[in-house]
């Protein structure tokens, strides 16, 4: 993988972007307000693969952070998750997505089955393989089942 400085980068033509994010602290301050700024500059950003390390108490407010700022046009998503609830926060607010994969944390709870189950639940008419750490969804259309109904409270 090529890694180049961030002042070489055109941010108005990034389509594809790979965020390796590490916690130092417990404090989810500082990588928000950069992967904000990032998103607000990558406006026709359509692929997004985000890792996140290190299991901390402060994985879900910013889970939950990142839900907030996820650009909505997004169509390809690539994450690793340690519980449904952190699934259910990003996938939620993308309505243009056609394919998505979550990779299976080490420190985490969650199965293969669980996430089939959450897309058998929730979604209409998707495809979907599994292997040892990944689930991969492709959705053919995005459409909600009527019934769907989430609320998460922290």
């Amino acid at each position: 993988m090529h890694r180049c400085s961030i002042k070489m980068v055109r941010f108005p033509q990034v389509t594809e972007l790979f965020l390796v994010i590490r916690f130092f602290s417990d404090s989810i301050r500082q990588p928000m307000t950069h992967v904000t700024t990032l998103f607000e500059r990558t406006y026709i950003l359509r692929s997004l693969k985000m890792l996140t390390h290190r299991p901390s108490s402060s994985r879900m407010k910013f889970i939950f952070g990142i839900s907030k700022i996820l650009p909505h046009h997004l169509e390809h998503l690539q994450m690793n998750i340690t519980s449904v609830d952190e699934m259910t926060m990003l996938f939620k607010p993308l309505v243009h997505l056609f394919s998505v994969t979550f990779e299976l944390s080490l420190f985490g709870t969650v199965s293969s089955t669980e996430i089939i189950d959450w897309f058998n639940i929730h979604m209409i008419d998707f495809f979907f393989r599994t292997d040892d750490s990944h689930v991969y969804v492709w959705l053919r259309k995005y459409k909600r089942r009527a019934s769907q109904t989430c609320f998460c409270s922290f």
